[in-house]
């Protein structure tokens, strides 16, 4: 399977690439992108079954960037994450189209966890949402 990363900390991006190539033999690919840029993605968008997203640089943003990406991709899975943990806001991001949600700060067994819920075809929010 491949799934995209798509984020600004390059850091973050590499450690859950890592992880998904370990613990599901995805093949990963990054993208350091905003949403003016995404229609420069298409190709590669079209191509993947899993988005991890991260959101943090996009504030109130994120729910249109999904629906764009989505528009672009309708058949990827995504996993918006960000540090929000109102259920309003992650309620906007599930409405928007993402399949899934959870802290930038999760755990790995947590994002594991995630990955297995949506492989199923499963919506999952993981803990610490309030």
């Amino acid at each position: 399977m491949n799934a995209l990363i798509i984020g600004k900390n390059t850091i973050v991006k590499h450690a859950i690439g890592g992880l998904l190539e370990n613990e599901f033999d995805f093949n990963i690919d990054y993208i350091n992108i905003s949403k003016p840029q995404l229609s420069n993605y298409e190709f590669q968008l079209q191509h993947v079954q899993f988005i991890i997203l991260d959101l943090t640089t996009l504030d109130d943003q994120g729910r249109f960037f999904i629906k764009e990406i989505l528009h672009l991709a309708p058949e990827a899975c995504i996993i918006a994450m960000h540090y929000y943990t109102q259920k309003n806001l992650v309620k906007a991001y599930i409405d928007a189209g993402a399949k899934g949600y959870l802290l930038i700060d999760t755990t790995r067994n947590e994002l594991i966890k995630a990955m297995q819920h949506l492989l199923d075809g499963e919506v999952y929010i993981g803990p610490g949402i309030s």
